[in-house]
């Protein structure tokens, strides 16, 4: 098959195929002990070649696997907060699964300093915003500066300062 890749990258693989999963309406192909996005397949030629699947193959036992090890690469960044009460009890509906049980299995105290799992700094600005009051940024820097320009620029929303013309 002819596959692309994350960065538009074009690469050409020879696969078994050991099943579908259909993940939040998205589909992926598992083949091979990998795993693709059935979207991202350009070209896909069948062969007269047989395989034999591992007789101890489990499609639901790999997906799971390889979404947590997915999702540990995914927010392997890690932003200094500390959280009240309110807003660590707020992490299961406002972040994602991955994040509410990274910050749930460390347990912090409210007022106790933790790595906030994250994306990216663009990410962890838009998802710290979520928690309000109820959250702090230590570290980095540019992300607790971020979060200090965005709600001065909420403030200035909000008290009637004047917009930029594209709000209005």
């Amino acid at each position: 098959m002819t596959y692309r890749r994350w960065g538009n990258q074009t690469v050409e693989r020879e696969v078994d195929p050991y099943g579908l999963v259909l993940k939040a309406g998205t589909w992926y192909f598992v083949g091979s002990g990998r795993t693709y996005r059935v979207s991202r397949v350009l070209t896909l030629q069948t062969t007269q070649d047989t395989f034999e699947r591992q007789e101890d193959f489990d499609l639901a036992r790999y997906w799971a696997q390889w979404s947590e090890q997915f999702e540990a690469r995914m927010y392997g960044e890690r932003i200094t907060v500390r959280m009240t009460r309110a807003g660590l009890d707020k992490t299961r509906y406002l972040l994602s699964g991955y994040q509410a049980r990274v910050i749930s299995e460390t347990a912090p105290e409210p007022g106790e300093e933790f790595g906030f799992p994250t994306e990216s700094t663009r990410h962890a600005v838009a998802d710290l915003l979520k928690f309000g009051a109820d959250v702090e940024v230590l570290a980095p820097n540019e992300v607790r500066h971020e979060i200090m320009d965005t709600i001065k620029a909420m403030r200035d929303v909000y008290n009637d300062a004047k917009l930029p013309a594209w709000f209005r």
